[in-house]
């Protein structure tokens, strides 16, 4: 979905384009992060769909073998702690696939992407939780050994309020995506609004947490947390 132009928030901005020749898509134009980019047999694109280029209008998703003449991979895009990963970035330059390659029907492009997207913002934050008790325990760790001016962090004031700061963002994270992954197991239509809570509360209470681990002198630590 996320296209290097375009804010990838804002699914309205796509400019990737497949527009009908006969019983074929010929799609053009630029994305980035796309997940699991260097192994990924196929992609799903997003874009404008239609028998001419626009910029607004019926949106669409496609399923693109990385096989096909026209997809290229430019590189694996670096993120936190790592210079490359497997979110790539792919240019599509007159890609052609079938008709029937469209999943659903044109229009309900951005339907399908936000019916996989609130499943995969559940499992983000389910592994932020996880990191996020990781650095609880590292500072912990650092606490019950670390002597400062004559005692141990741990008997510190300022160092008791990190452990309970974090405590609590991990409980608060922990029970939020709960609550989500339940919604979404019910069916409830309404399970958006919980998925669009912790999409903005566990990434931040992910940096509050690791936030502390730095203050209590774990730095050397800090790589272990996405092991």
């Amino acid at each position: 979905m996320t296209e290097p132009e375009n804010a990838g928030s804002d699914p309205r901005s796509i400019r990737t384009s497949a527009i009908q020749e006969g019983d074929e898509w010929v799609i053009n134009g630029h994305k980035w992060f796309t997940s699991n980019g260097l192994a990924a047999d196929f992609f799903i694109v997003m874009c404008r769909a239609g028998r001419r280029r626009r910029t607004s209008g019926p949106d669409g998703a496609d399923l693109v073998p990385t096989s096909t003449p026209g997809v290229e991979i430019v590189r694996g895009i670096g993120i936190w702690g790592s210079a490359s990963s497997d979110h790539c970035e792919v240019r599509y330059t007159d890609v052609r696939v079938p008709l029937e390659n469209a999943l659903g029907q044109v229009g309900d492009g951005h339907r399908a992407a936000q019916d996989r997207l609130g499943a995969g913002r559940i499992f983000h934050c389910m592994n932020s939780v996880g990191q996020m008790w990781r650095a609880f325990d590292l500072m912990i760790e650092r606490l019950l050994t670390r002597e400062v001016h004559g005692g141990l962090l741990k008997d510190k004031q300022f160092m008791q309020g990190f452990v309970a700061d974090s405590y609590t963002d991990i409980q608060a994270a922990r029970l939020l995506t709960i609550h989500a992954a339940e919604k979404v197991d019910q069916g409830d239509p309404q399970a958006r609004t919980e998925i669009s809570s912790i999409k903005v509360f566990v990434p931040a209470a992910y940096s509050r947490s690791s936030t502390e681990l730095f203050r209590c002198g774990a730095r050397r630590a800090f790589p272990t947390i996405c092991r």
